[in-house]
């Protein structure tokens, strides 16, 4: 990934940072090494998709404790025409690992538990951040930034948890290299693990280059599901929120 220029990072309305980089810019595995593939990627609006999400056998036999950046992830798979499928996701985590504590991360609209139901309804623990409207000179602004939620709260639960990899879902460098550093600092040493979408993810997280960051993986058409899809699973229409997220230019 050398050489490509610097991403952009328009904000939403709410306040969050999209993460974007070239169409080729994807997830590799540790030290650089990419993910191997039996079948070859997707291509989905010039960006190349894995079929299958991988590689998840770096998590065989662990305990681990994941915490999802879920705006993050439902940005980079819209922006392809997909939402991501917690409950294939979830299915992935479950099926390597010896013990697994999910945690889901995302602003709302004050009283709208659409998405905590539908995270609740797949094992995960909803962790909401309401967004909230101030005055300022220029009128209101609308204020949804909930990384130092995620920050604060994911320092909590590493702390109580016996876990011993951290994944991290997101592709945002500041995010994971700033949760990275945090478990540096711990008195018992955590794995960090990554998890996003290519096309979208930082070139910080790129674990040939982040000595923090032991592995990547990277999220497979297997665990979205086409936003257009006339036939959808009534829980995912479920834990769609309420609020509309508008693209920047």
């Amino acid at each position: 990934m050398a050489g490509l220029p610097p991403h952009h990072r328009p904000r939403t309305p709410h306040g969050r940072v999209r993460i974007i980089t070239q169409p080729a810019s994807r997830p590799v595995g540790a030290r650089g090494t990419r993910a191997t593939r039996e079948e070859p990627p997707v291509v989905v609006r010039g960006v190349e998709i894995a079929r299958r999400t991988g590689p998840v056998d770096v998590l065989d036999g662990e305990d681990i404790i994941v915490l999802t950046d879920d705006e993050n992830l439902q940005y980079s798979a819209r922006d392809l025409g997909y939402r991501v499928s917690y409950a294939k996701l979830t299915a992935q985590f479950l099926r390597v690992t010896l013990g697994t504590s999910l945690h889901a991360f995302f602003s709302r609209s004050p009283g709208d538990d659409g998405r905590s139901h539908y995270f609740t309804e797949r094992g995960w623990t909803p962790h909401p951040y309401d967004a909230r409207t101030i005055r300022t000179r220029n009128g209101e602004r609308r204020i949804g930034n909930s990384d130092n939620h995620i920050l604060f709260k994911a320092g909590l639960l590493i702390s109580r948890s016996s876990a011993s990899t951290v994944v991290i879902c997101t592709g945002d460098g500041d995010l994971a290299d700033d949760l990275a550093r945090f478990l540096v600092e711990l008195p018992k040493p955590r794995r960090l693990v990554t998890l996003s979408l290519a096309g979208s993810t930082s070139q910080r997280l790129d674990a040939k280059r982040n000595p923090y960051i032991a592995q990547n993986i990277e999220l497979g058409i297997d665990c979205l599901r086409p936003r257009a899809a006339k036939r959808m699973d009534r829980r995912d229409a479920r834990g769609g929120q309420s609020h509309r997220w508008a693209r920047t230019p």
